[in-house]
């Protein structure tokens, strides 16, 4: 994001700055000893003359950074130089020398010599101003030496190449799939323990330090050597001496090689560390907080009812590695002393108590800047590519200089926050908004692999010293709203960096990380972002994530493959995000307002998302932005109102004022499902080798399965799942037959069985098959369930001796319908050509040569309810069509058929029934997913029409009673009447009481307003359409569409139909030529009327109905009162009674729909007491 956090920036500015890493060394001629000594622009040229041949370099001008520890030069030398001996002056001492032997072999190209010279640093306090370095070479006369590049270096920056090459090197790693294992690592109080299992005799374990690489083999040392075949456990200090640092094993991993060091397996992190203490863990107690959480935001805490925060830590602030820069009191880390700046830890201390005295979870922010404070320790911890375009830096994970540094600070917060009296940190954001490198956590420009990687230690660092003080801590990794698609072309992807980060997780044990996201809308300058976020779609493929989709990240965390270790859901907080106020105008006020009545409903919604923290809490001028829930004043803005209000009972009547800035009539109309790439319909076989207590056998002409229990304990799993399921299929549906009742029927969505992860169900006995609908939500959600892998585990009771058939075993949504609209395909048509006309809805087939034409329909949305046994079709045909067909095809790819029997030719739309139900109940087609195929006959150019493919029960009437859907409104606020408030008789008895109307005021050019479905076909007679309105305004043109399609070209305009009026004006339009032309009127179809053109119309609108046009009056009791069902309203319930198959649509009295179902008989619904809209009937349930 390009937002700037300047209250940050302006304290960083005041740090003190600090000069870059890497210090020249130049050679001082006048201290040469039996040497000549030369030098050029390019280098300096030596040749000993004696046998103690040696020179000085001149004095260091100043203090050399902290990392600068190792001694670099390029050289070519004419004979070897079999000890070069170094002299770190000031005094100068054989005590203060080293050898290194062998060091330079002869070479007539340029030879680059590296050597780490920390232990000397710090033994002899070598490296500050006045410092000088004595090189003596060998001991011999007549060598002839040259060198350039003299200089002590950090860190080195890896060339564009090399970068490149690193990023292979991790692509490849992660997706080895090696033999051998490290399965186990447990670090202890003063040892680690590694167990594995190798494929071969003779290997070695290795653990790889923190700022070391595997894929490049670098900074490692053996742990073991000759390692058995098979199963090993090794045991090994936890602390070990490294460039005189008493290095902590616990920040290492772990990996097998063989004998020369090739890598043989993954490597692997600690799975437990030896708990220091064990703080209790942050309970939310509401998912609403605030970002940036100071003592001026404190104020806040209780008005608001916040139940958490995020507090920024700058590290640079309160850490040194040496004295200086208010870094005075010392802090002891391994041995090693760094220095903590006490006042500003105090400030900490503050801020943090408060929020744990108010029961307030924190979340700290970690963030590094690369020119601040102490200067060994920012030059230790920034990142040696730091470009310099970002106020923060990436931490330098490559050099143990910068990580002891780093793991020093963490484990001085983590020791102090962990426990009561300094205030607690619960959480722990790395860094700011990484997948914007360098915008935010700046590492230079990288291959999105190698910024992971260092990324991803950064997590590791701070997870494995946390987790010894606070083992309930997760670490959070820090995004944009970015999504599939990065905000500029020099970042990343949030999703790509998250892929990766589950990747290191499999191949390296997985560990407490979860998700900062900061879901603001694409464009801080465009605050309806419903509107304006245009590439923020529902859809796992969605360029972004911002509040308009808050379901698509939502959906990720919720996946079983992203949960910690497959049983735990990660956290997700939206730890930065708010809506910009723009001007602080009036309407923009309440825009911004909207907005986070918006964001605090999908949060809510979403059970994937833990807590959300508002930013800003005010209009900090410095950010240029009015994000705040305050002004630059204080003053408390809408927003301030709107959060305050959030999930308390003042919630509606605080952001209901705002559903018409938005354009919705209610809340429900802001979530959406997710589309994924996952299977909307999963089928499922049983693995016959699992089953245990009963025998199998399989039908393969009618596909299905015989159990039969043979013991006390019957159970069988079905196969692995190959893809992973659709985020909308929690549902498992089959059909069955017993002879027996099976009371105790138990699914576990694991083959193991854990009872929690389970649900029972009784299966009543049944001769025909029977179909069952399984939720299986709650498990999939909590347990993480229905990833590729996935099993499902089915016990048919506890008794011997019982027999059951099931069959089409599958998870889908678990929708049922009466009724399903189909359309043609062309993909998969065979010897035909299809064009689809968008205007009619028709499509035209054209076959030829071949024999054998077909082409497909679309597949089932739902599930079909058994009364849902006739197929309707119209078709046209340019010859007669004989031995036409209909193939049924279910979603596993199997096929039956009807026929069709002859087709006469007809240049008019001719009607043709199929009754299916005997083939349904022989071979349970009907599920969701699947589809059929058509089959014309066998003649080549024959031309076939074919609409308005429809599955329902078959029935027809002339009089139909039509509800308005809400949710397919336009341009306007759409809400059902409040009836007077019933009496204590009418609650207590459950009356039923009849709606007056709907109002409907129009917001916009375009307003309209769509009906229900149809439940049953119209007969021919049903041609007359019915309503009663009053208007404020005169409505015109009046259009009605005649849906599906949605076109022009099916729509009447009707003129001068609804005058103003103020009294109830009954309006009948002849519908009949729209229903002759384009056959309108099957179950399933809807009717759209548009209501003029202006803004600011009240509508009410009562008694939509159509009716039989034959007759000469409207009885307007028929349509108000249908006679074939009957509503009313119980304790705890309605009681719906149907004589005929029906779908029933119920309203909330704010016109929300709280469930749909299909009744024949009667039926009881659990509703909450409350006032509901049943098809039209108002019913209290009380």
């Amino acid at each position: 994001m390009t937002k700037l956090k300047m209250s940050l920036l302006a304290l960083l500015t005041s740090l003190p700055f600090v000069s870059k890493a890497n210090t020249s060394l130049t050679l001082d001629s006048s201290t040469k000893v039996d040497l000549t000594y030369g030098s050029n622009a390019q280098y300096a040229e030596i040749t000993t003359t004696g046998t103690d041949p040696h020179i000085c370099s001149m004095a260091i001008p100043a203090d050399m950074v902290f990392k600068d520890c190792r001694l670099e030069f390029d050289y070519q030398a004419s004979e070897d130089i079999d000890d070069l001996q170094l002299f770190f002056r000031d005094p100068e001492s054989e005590a203060r020398s080293l050898h290194v032997r062998g060091a330079m072999p002869k070479t007539t190209e340029w030879r680059h010599f590296s050597l780490n010279i920390a232990p000397q640093r710090q033994s002899f306090d070598w490296g500050k101003a006045g410092s000088k370095l004595r090189m003596d070479f060998g001991n011999r006369s007549g060598v002839n030496i040259k060198i350039r590049n003299l200089g002590i270096y950090g860190h080195t920056v890896m060339s564009s190449a090399d970068r490149a090459s690193f990023a292979r090197g991790v692509e490849r790693y992660l997706a080895a799939d090696y033999a051998a294992k490290v399965t186990y690592v447990e670090v202890g109080k003063d040892q680690v323990v590694i167990r594995g299992t190798t494929t071969a005799s003779g290997c070695k374990l290795i653990g790889v330090r923190m700022d070391g690489d595997v894929t490049r083999m670098t900074g490692y040392a053996d742990a073991a050597s000759n390692l058995p075949l098979g199963d090993f456990e090794v045991t090994v200090p936890r602390y070990a001496q490294v460039y005189g640092y008493n290095y902590d094993q616990l920040l290492s991993r772990w990996a097998i090689t063989d004998a020369n060091h090739n890598l043989l397996s993954h490597a692997r992190y600690a799975d437990k560390v030896y708990e220091i203490r064990h703080a209790a863990p942050g309970i939310l107690k509401t998912k609403k907080g605030i970002g940036g959480i100071g003592d001026a935001v404190c104020a806040d805490i209780e008005p608001l009812g916040l139940g958490s925060a995020t507090f920024n830590i700058l590290v640079n602030t309160m850490m040194g590695c040496q004295q200086g820069s208010g870094c005075t009191e010392p802090y002891i880390y391994n041995g090693k002393t760094y220095y903590v700046n006490a006042g500003v830890v105090a400030g900490f201390d503050n801020t943090l108590k408060t929020c744990e005295e108010k029961g307030v979870v924190v979340a700290a922010i970690i963030l590094v800047h690369p020119n601040g404070g102490e200067q060994d320790y920012a030059s230790s911890m920034a990142h040696p590519e730091y470009s310099g375009k970002a106020p923060y830096a990436m931490p330098d994970m490559g050099s143990i200089h910068g990580v002891e540094a780093y793991a020093a600070t963490i484990d001085y917060l983590a020791n102090r926050y962990s426990q009561s009296g300094n205030g607690r940190i619960h959480h722990w954001i790395l860094h700011n908004e990484v997948d914007q490198n360098l915008s935010w956590t700046d590492m230079g420009a990288q291959p999105l692999l190698r910024y992971v990687d260092t990324y991803e230690k950064s997590m590791r660092l701070v997870s494995n010293i946390v987790r010894q003080y606070d083992p309930n801590a997760y670490v959070l990794a820090s995004f944009t709203s970015s999504w599939n698609k990065s905000h500029s072309s020099d970042g990343y992807s949030s999703k790509s960096m998250l892929d990766n980060i589950v990747a290191y997780s499999n191949a390296e044990g997985d560990y407490r990380w979860g998700v900062a996201a900061h879901p603001y809308p694409q464009d801080f300058f465009k605050p309806k972002f419903w509107e304006a976020d245009t590439q923020a779609t529902y859809s796992e493929d969605s360029g972004f994530s911002t509040f308009k989709n808050i379901e698509v990240i939502s959906n990720w965390m919720l996946r079983r493959e992203h949960y910690y270790k497959g049983e735990e859901k990660r956290i997700l907080f939206f730890s930065e995000n708010g809506v910009n106020s723009l001007d602080n105008s009036t309407y923009n006020l309440k825009v911004q307002a909207a907005g986070a009545a918006w964001a605090w409903k999908k949060t809510m919604q979403n059970a994937g998302v833990d807590a959300i923290m508002w930013h800003n809490w005010w209009d900090n001028p410095a950010e240029g932005l009015c994000l705040g829930l305050r002004t630059k004043d204080h003053v408390a803005k809408p927003a301030w109102y709107v959060w305050q209000a959030a999930g308390t009972d003042k919630e509606s009547s605080v952001f209901d004022q705002y559903l018409s800035i938005i354009g919705i009539s209610n809340w429900g109309q802001i979530h959406h499902g997710v589309s994924t790439s996952g299977s909307e319909n999963t089928r499922l076989e049983l693995d016959q080798s699992s089953k245990s207590d009963m025998t199998i056998t399989y039908d393969g002409t009618y596909q299905y399965y015989t159990l039969k229990t043979t013991g006390g304990d019957p159970q069988v799993s079905t196969q692995a799942m190959s893809a992973a399921k659709s985020d909308n299929s929690n549902t498992l549906v089959f059909e069955y037959q017993s002879a027996n009742d099976i009371p105790d029927f138990q699914v576990f969505i694991s083959p193991l069985a854990y009872e929690e992860r389970s649900v029972k169900v009784p299966l009543s006995a049944s001769t025909d098959w029977k179909r069952v609908y399984i939720n299986l939500a709650p498990l999939a959600k909590q347990y993480g369930w229905g990833g590729a892998g996935s099993k499902l585990r089915f016990d048919p009771g506890s008794v011997s001796g019982r027999t059951m058939k099931i069959r089409h075993i599958c998870v889908n949504s678990g929708e049922k319908s009466l009724i399903a609209n189909l359309s043609t395909i062309s993909d998969g048509a065979n010897q035909c050509t299809v064009k689809k006309d968008a205007n009619t809805g028709s499509a035209t087939i054209v076959t030829a040569a071949g024999g054998d034409p077909f082409f497909y329909s679309s597949k089932l949305a739902a599930n079909l309810l058994p009364k849902a046994t006739k197929i309707m079709f119209e078709y046209q045909a340019s010859t007669s069509v004989q031995d036409a067909k209909i193939y049924f095809v279910d979603y596993a790819g199997e096929t039956r058929s009807i026929s069709l029997g002859n087709l006469n030719a007809s240049t008019k739309w001719t009607q043709k029934t199929v009754d299916i139900a005997e083939l349904c109940r022989i071979h349970g087609w009907g599920f969701e997913g699947d589809y059929m195929r058509f089959d014309p006959g066998t003649k080549s150019g024959l031309t076939f029409k074919i609409r308005n493919i429809c599955i329902n029960t078959g029935e027809y009437t002339s009089t139909l009673n039509l509800q308005l859907d809400n949710y397919n409104s336009h341009d306007n606020s759409l809400s059902r009447d409040a009836e007077c408030n019933p009496s204590e008789s009418d609650i207590l008895y459950g009356q039923n009481l009849a709606y007056s109307s709907w109002t409907i005021n129009t917001t916009g050019s375009d307003p309209y307003i769509v009906s229900n479905p149809l439940d049953k076909n119209l007969n021919a007679n049903a041609t007359k359409l019915y309503f009663e309105y009053k208007a404020s305004a005169d409505i015109t043109p009046l259009v009605a569409y005649f849906m599906y399609p949605e076109t022009d070209a099916r729509s009447t305009t009707y003129n001068d139909k609804m005058p103003a009026t103020s009294e109830w004006t009954p309006v009948i339009l002849d519908i009949s030529q729209k229903r002759k032309e384009y056959g309108w009127g099957y179950a399933g179809d809807r009717l759209r009327l548009t209501l003029g053109k202006k803004v600011g119309v009240t509508v009410n609108l009562r008694r939509l109905a159509i009716y039989d046009g034959t007759s000469n009056t409207v009885d307007v009791n028929d349509i108000t009162t249908p006679t074939d069902f009957s509503v009313r309203g119980v304790r705890g319930g309605a009681i719906i009674t149907s004589s005929t198959p029906r779908t029933f649509t119920i309203y909330n009295i704010a016109g929300v729909i709280v469930n749909r179902l299909d009744v024949e008989g009667e039926t009881l619904v659990s509703l909450d007491p409350g006032v509901y809209i049943i098809n039209g009937v108002k019913v209290v349930v009380y």
